[in-house]
């Protein structure tokens, strides 16, 4: 687990659970905690694993808590310190805190920390030496070439990544052109993992114009409705994705005394081929794509479209 992506309160009740009984964190050793947190899962999420270590171990003293605990441990995981690494993981499994009933997101939190222990116990014993390797003439021994200790631990660390969860599930954009047709503002669900997204859309243009004793107003309604299927990683993704974009026209004229209106709704089969940053924990987000149309109707036809959006992931 990345301290980061767990949310302050989820980190603030977990804080002090690993104190002994009677003891309690004054506010300020509470803020240095966390902004050692901070530094440690920056750090981490770099490869850094040897600053990340000394970051948690500085948040343990200030104000003991499961998320430091754990990040000690998979610190020295990570450094393949496989002694320290069980010892940190034993005594995470040693607590027994009292968590609150009202707070089912820090008893989640608290069974992921267990669960993720376990595991990495698991691992450290099945990767344990488990005796004398049979002997061998020195003079045929060869090095072994092995991913330098930096590029293994930021390997590790994008591995663990990409097997956490989407927390940023929500975007609001607006795009130019597109599917709305000439812009539209858009709310998109994003469901599990890999990413597939929901999306509606509106968007409402009107154009009059007069001369000449005689006047027209044509006034359109636009409605993408789309689902795309994201591909890549966490943040950046290929997007493909299909649907319709239902418009509402509508018309009147007048010269003189003569009035008339017309009006009608058509919907018009579009997709979407692009790219989209999406970050997984929130914030900015964009994409640009390819978002070809088809008009039905005389006249209508295949209609070559594209669009860029600008927005945020929550």
């Amino acid at each position: 687990m990345r301290p980061g992506t767990v949310p302050v309160a989820i980190v603030l009740g977990l804080l002090l659970l690993s104190e002994p009984a009677g003891a309690q964190s004054r506010p300020a050793e509470v803020n240095r905690a966390l902004d050692a947190l901070r530094v440690a899962s920056s750090a981490a999420a770099a490869g850094e694993w040897a600053r990340a270590l000394e970051h948690y171990q500085a948040s343990q003293r200030a104000a003991p808590s499961v998320v430091a605990l754990e990040g000690v441990a998979n610190a020295h995981f990570q450094l393949r310190h496989d002694a320290e690494a069980s010892a940190a993981y034993r005594e995470l499994l040693a607590l027994n805190p009292e968590l609150p009933s009202d707070r089912p997101e820090i008893r989640r939190e608290w069974e992921r920390s267990r669960t993720t222990a376990e595991g990495r116990l698991r691992e450290l014993d099945a990767r344990a030496p488990k005796g004398p390797t049979p002997a061998s003439d020195p003079l045929e021994r060869r090095p072994i070439a092995s991913p330098r200790p930096r590029e293994r631990a930021r390997d590790r660390a994008r591995d663990e990544e990409e097997k956490e969860p989407r927390t940023a599930k929500n975007a609001i954009f607006v795009e130019g052109l597109g599917n709305g047709l000439i812009y539209s503002v858009n709310y998109e669900r994003l469901l599990g993992s890999p990413d597939v997204g929901l999306r509606v859309g509106a968007s409402y243009m009107s154009i009059g114009a007069s001369g000449g004793g005689a006047s027209s107003r044509v006034s359109w309604a636009s409605f993408p409705l789309v689902a795309s299927y994201y591909f890549g990683s966490p943040s950046h993704k290929l997007q493909l994705g299909v649907g319709a974009t239902v418009v509402h026209v509508t018309g009147s004229a007048s010269s003189g005394s003569l009035v008339g209106s017309a009006s009608g709704i058509t919907a018009i089969p579009t997709a979407v081929v692009g790219y989209r940053y999406i970050p997984r924990d929130g914030g900015f987000a964009f994409s640009v794509g390819f978002t070809p149309m088809y008009v039905p109707g005389e006249g209508g036809g295949f209609l070559p479209w594209g669009g860029l959006s600008l927005g945020a992931v929550l």
